[in-house]
C-alpha cells in the first residue's frame, strides 16, 4: 500500500514568486548566478508560506486558485526535462531513489531528464528541495525555473514516480472528466478543506487531453481509497468491485501512463516506421529501446505470449519483497553470501538463481540493478551462471549454454577452478564462487494468487498459493467472487483448509455483503476447515495474508452460484462462446486461456459487464 493516507503531496498556487526585481549588478552576473538566486528566493518564500499556514497531512493540501480562465497543461519540448539537485540537498540514499524513479520513466517512455546546466538550459529547470510536503507542478510551468518539493517523508518509490508523473503532464485520475463512470467519490467522507482535490479537471478549469486512453485503477496517479478520509471511512469506491484493493497500491509505472506519455510526446515517431503496427493485444512501439511495451497479462518481443493468469487476474503482483515483470518475480536481495548459500536460498523461496535468455528480461533486471546500485550501493549479483573447473563452456543453471550474442561473458579466475557468475547490469563476471555477494531469485508469477472468478452453477475453485504443500510468507491475495445479479454465492472451504493459529500473522478476511467497502469477519487456524458461507448478493470478496516464519498449508474453495427461489439463470451468450473456443479438457482456472482471437472479445466484453453486477 502507498504509504499511509498522510503521505504528503501538494500543488504551489500561481503568485507571484517569479517576479523579479534585481538590480542593475544582478543583471550583470551569469545565468547561472541568477538561477541560482531565483531559486534561493523561491525556497525561502515557499517555506515561509509553510511556516504562516498550517499543513495538515495530506496529498494536494495547497490548493490552486480556481479563476474564469481555462489552463493548459504544456510539455516539455523533445521531451527533456531539466532537473536540478543543489549539493548537500539529499543523502546518497535519497537521492539514488530520485535518480531510479526517473530511470523508471525512462525506461517505458521516450522522456529524459538532464542535469540541468546554465549553458544548455540557461533559464528552464525543475529545482528540486527539500520540504515537509511531497508535491510538483502540473507539465511546465511558464514560469521558470519551477520546483518539486520533496521532503524526508517522499521517497518512497512510488511517491517520487506519482510527483514526476506531474512533472511531465499527468494529473491525478481521479480528476478525468470520465472518472464518475468508474468510481464513486464519498464526499460525506472527505475532510471539508481537501474536497477540492476530488473535483474533475473540468471543474478545475483545466484542459486535460485523455489522449484516447481508458480510465486506470493501476495508475501510480491514482488515490487510494481512504485517501483524505475525516472519518477512516472510504472516499473512493470503484464501481468495479475487483479493483477496490488495486486504487492507490501501485508502485511502478502502469501500462496506461506510460501509454499516456508516449502519445503526449509522440514517441512512436521517433522509432522505426517498419514497427508500428506489430505489437499485439493492444501494445504499443514505445520507450527508451522502440520496443512493443506490453499490457498486463501478455509478454513477448510483439506481446504475442499469453500469461498465466490473465483470464482472472486483475493486479500482477508477487509477494512482498519480490518484483513483478511480464509473468516472472524476481527478488534482488542485497545480503551477501557465497554462490552455494544463494542458491540455496533462492530455493528455499520456492525459486532459483536468476536465468534470463531474452533481451527483454535482461534490460529490465539492467534497469533493477542499477537501481540496487544507486540507493542500496550494491551492482554485482549472483545469477544462475557457471563454468566448471577444466571447462570452457559457460552454462545457466538449467545446463543450457550461455548466448553470448546475448550477454557478454568475462572469466575472471583460472580455468582449473569453477567460475560461477556475478551480474552488474551489462556483463556477467565469472568469479570464485565462494566470494560473498548480493544475488538475484527468480520463480514464476503464481495465477493461483487472487484474481476475479465468475460463481457459477457448476462451481469454481479458488485455492491460497501453493496449496496443498504449503503457502509462502509475504503474500497478499484479494479473491472478488462475482455472480450474476439476483443471485447469492455459496463458499465452501475444503476440510484440509489449515493455517497459522495467530490471526494476526496468517488469515483470511472475508466480506459476504453486496458492498466492497463493508467490513471484513477475520479467520485463522482451523476455523475454515469444512465451512460453509452464504454471501447477501451477489458479491463476495476473500483477503489472504501470510506473515509469519511458518507456512501451512493455505485453503481451497469452491464458490458456487445460488440462484434465487423460483428464479432461472439464463444461459450466457458470452460463456457459450468461451466455452465454445477453450481447447479440450481445459478449465478455465488452470493454464492459459484459448489463444483464438475472439476470446479477446469475450474477456472485454465480460469485464464490463462484471462492473454492473452489483450495482
Amino acid at each position: 500500500m502507498h504509504g499511509s493516507d498522510g503521505a504528503t503531496e501538494s500543488y504551489l498556487s500561481e503568485t507571484s514568486l517569479e517576479k523579479n526585481t534585481e538590480n542593475t549588478y544582478i543583471w550583470n552576473m551569469s545565468m547561472e548566478c541568477i538561477a541560482r538566486l531565483r531559486f534561493v528566493l523561491l525556497v525561502l518564500i515557499v517555506g515561509l508560506c509553510h511556516f504562516l499556514k498550517p499543513v495538515s497531512a495530506g496529498w494536494d493540501d495547497i490548493p490552486e486558485p480556481v479563476t474564469d480562465e481555462w489552463e493548459t497543461i504544456r510539455l516539455w519540448p523533445s521531451g527533456i526535462v531539466p532537473y536540478n539537485i543543489s549539493d548537500g540537498m539529499y543523502d546518497v540514499r535519497k537521492r539514488g531513489v530520485l535518480l531510479a524513479a526517473m530511470r523508471r520513466w525512462e525506461f517505458r517512455t521516450c522522456v529524459r531528464f538532464e542535469p540541468w546546466s546554465a549553458d544548455k538550459f540557461p533559464n528552464t529547470a525543475v529545482n528540486l528541495f527539500s520540504v515537509g510536503n511531497c508535491f510538483s507542478r502540473t507539465g511546465m510551468q511558464q514560469n521558470q525555473p519551477q520546483l518539486l518539493g520533496l521532503g524526508s517523508g517522499c521517497f518512497k518509490m512510488w511517491t517520487v514516480l506519482h510527483e514526476l508523473g506531474h512533472t511531465l503532464g499527468l494529473v491525478h485520475e481521479m480528476e478525468r472528466v470520465d472518472r464518475d463512470m468508474y468510481i464513486q467519490v464519498h464526499f460525506q467522507n472527505l475532510n471539508p478543506a481537501s474536497v477540492r482535490n476530488f473535483h474533475t479537471s473540468d471543474e478545475k478549469h483545466v484542459f486535460y487531453d485523455l489522449r484516447d486512453t481508458p480510465y486506470d485503477y493501476t495508475s501510480i496517479m491514482h488515490y487510494g481509497p481512504r485517501f483524505w478520509s475525516a472519518n477512516k471511512q472510504p472516499t473512493i469506491e470503484t464501481l468495479d468491485p475487483a479493483y477496490q484493493h488495486v486504487i492507490g497500491n501501485t508502485d511502478d509505472v502502469s501500462f496506461y501512463d506510460a501509454l499516456y506519455v508516449n502519445r503526449a510526446y509522440n514517441c512512436s515517431a521517433r522509432c522505426p516506421e517498419s514497427l508500428r503496427g506489430l505489437c499485439q493485444h493492444g501494445g504499443f512501439v514505445g520507450g527508451a529501446s522502440c520496443r512493443c511495451v506490453c499490457p498486463p497479462g501478455y509478454r513477448g518481443e510483439f506481446c504475442e505470449q499469453t500469461i498465466p493468469g490473465n483470464n482472472h487476474m486483475v493486479e500482477w503482483q508477487c509477494q512482498k519483497g519480490w518484483d513483478y515483470n511480464e509473468g516472472t518475480c524476481y527478488l534482488l536481495a542485497t545480503d551477501t553470501r557465497s554462490y552455494a548459500r544463494a542458491s540455496v536460498t533462492c530455493r528455499i523461496k520456492g525459486g532459483t538463481l536468476a536465468i534470463f535468455k531474452e533481451r527483454r528480461a535482461m534490460e529490465w533486471l539492467r534497469l533493477r540493478i542499477g537501481e540496487a546500485r544507486m540507493v542500496e550501493g550494491h551492482g554485482h549479483l549472483w545469477v544462475g551462471v557457471a563454468r566448471e573447473a577444466g571447462e570452457t563452456e559457460v552454462t545457466w543453471a538449467d545446463e543450457t549454454l550461455v548466448d553470448s550474442n546475448l550477454i557478454s561473458v568475462r572469466d575472471g579466475v583460472s580455468s582449473e577452478v569453477k567460475g560461477c557468475g556475478r551480474y552488474d547490469g551489462e556483463t556477467v563476471t565469472l568469479e570464485d564462487c565462494a566470494t560473498t555477494s548480493g544475488y538475484i531469485c527468480q520463480k514464476p508469477h503464481d495465477p493461483t494468487c487472487g484474481g476475479r472468478y465468475m460463481a457459477t452453477l457448476g462451481g469454481r475453485t479458488i485455492q491460497s498459493p501453493g496449496f496443498p504443500s504449503s503457502y509462502p510468507s509475504d503474500s497478499s491475495c484479494t479473491y472478488v467472487i462475482q455472480t450474476n445479479p439476483g443471485s447469492r454465492i455459496r463458499v465452501h472451504f475444503d476440510d484440509s483448509s489449515l493455517l497459522e493459529a495467530n490471526c494476526d500473522n496468517d488469515y483470511v478476511d472475508i466480506n459476504l455483503a453486496n458492498n466492497v467497502t463493508a467490513e471484513f469477519t477475520r479467520y485463522c487456524g482451523e476455523s475454515l476447515s469444512g465451512t460453509i458461507f452464504t454471501s447477501e448478493g451477489s458479491l463476495t470478496v476473500l483477503i489472504f495474508r501470510s506473515n509469519s516464519r511458518f507456512s501451512y498449508r493455505g485453503f481451497r474453495a469452491t464458490v458456487t452460484e445460488l440462484p434465487a427461489p423460483g428464479s432461472t439463470t439464463p444461459i450466457s451468450f458470452l460463456d457459450v462462446l468461451r466455452d465454445a473456443l477453450r481447447p479440450p479438457g481445459r478449465d478455465e482456472n488452470e493454464g492459459e486461456e484459448t489463444r483464438w482471437s475472439l476470446s479477446a472479445l469475450y474477456r472485454l466484453t465480460r469485464n464490463m459487464a462484471f462492473s454492473r453486477l452489483t450495482k
